[in-house]
């Protein structure tokens, strides 16, 4: 199976990517804002799939910081090409899908790093 053209796809999203964002919470105000620093390296084609090796460096207002490396690619097709885009964090495969250019939907399942995280009241009562 030839599976340059999958190479050539995830070495396409190599490279190193800043940002920063705002989280708001339920009730609509700002509840965090953080700087990051995202690096993708290391092209591989193993198995089914052709990604890059991702970290993140994360700066929280405030100072606190988070570290966090993950899997980013696509799962390749039968001809060997890149097919569906994923990416995997700690075993939690997230799947992708485009929708528009540069708009995109993701399905997971719940993690347990979700389900501990998640609100213990209900959010919405009646």
């Amino acid at each position: 199976m030839n599976t340059s053209k999958a190479l050539e796809a995830v070495q396409a999203l190599a490279g190193v990517y800043t940002g920063s964002s705002l989280a708001y919470g339920f009730d609509g105000k700002e509840s965090q804002a953080w700087s990051e620093k995202v690096t993708a390296t290391d092209p591989t084609v193993a198995g089914d799939k052709a990604f890059l090796t991702v970290g993140d460096e994360m700066v929280f207002q405030g100072g606190k910081t988070y570290s966090l490396e993950w899997t980013d690619g696509f799962f390749l097709s039968s001809d060997g090409s890149s097919g569906q885009r994923y990416f995997d964090i700690r075993g939690h495969v997230t799947i992708e899908n485009e929708i528009a250019p540069n708009t995109w939907t993701m399905i997971q399942p719940l993690s347990p790093y979700d389900i501990a995280g998640a609100p213990k009241e209900p959010l919405v009562t009646t």
